[in-house]
């Protein structure tokens, strides 16, 4: 009777000792699962990160080629002030000359009337302008 007890009693370990050992196996799997699904998601993020840093450097490249042409278009607009100011100065000059040059003919005319007037003899001493 002894020994049927003590039989029982070892099976009843045998059989814990087996639960606990399918226990460990499945608890061994999930964790190897779960090293299985961290790798993955490892890769993944590599491969994001990867995807962002080529689009950041196209990005860069975009804001590089941005700020060039930004610098070109200043340039162009000092060059065009430029020659605003150069065009509007050449405007002061024209309308200066074209109003010295309406006060010559207006003194031109007057000597024409003085001469036409003084008669043909005094036209003949007045002295010819070179222009």
């Amino acid at each position: 009777e002894q020994e049927d007890q003590r039989r029982a009693e070892l099976e009843l370990e045998l059989h814990k000792a087996k639960q606990h050992a399918i226990f460990a196996e499945e608890m061994v799997e999930q964790m190897r699962l779960q090293a299985e699904a961290l790798f993955k998601d490892k890769q993944a993020i590599r491969q994001q990160n990867a995807e962002m840093e080529r689009e950041m450097k196209m990005m860069q490249e975009r804001v590089m080629m941005a700020e060039a042409a930004m610098q070109d278009t200043e340039q162009f607009a000092e060059e065009l002030e430029r020659a605003r100011d150069d065009l509007d100065r050449d405007r002061d000059a024209l309308e200066r000359k074209r109003a010295e040059l309406h006060v010559s003919e207006v003194r031109l005319e007057s000597a024409e009337q003085q001469a036409d007037s003084a008669g043909p003899e005094a036209a003949i001493s007045v002295p010819q302008d070179s222009n």
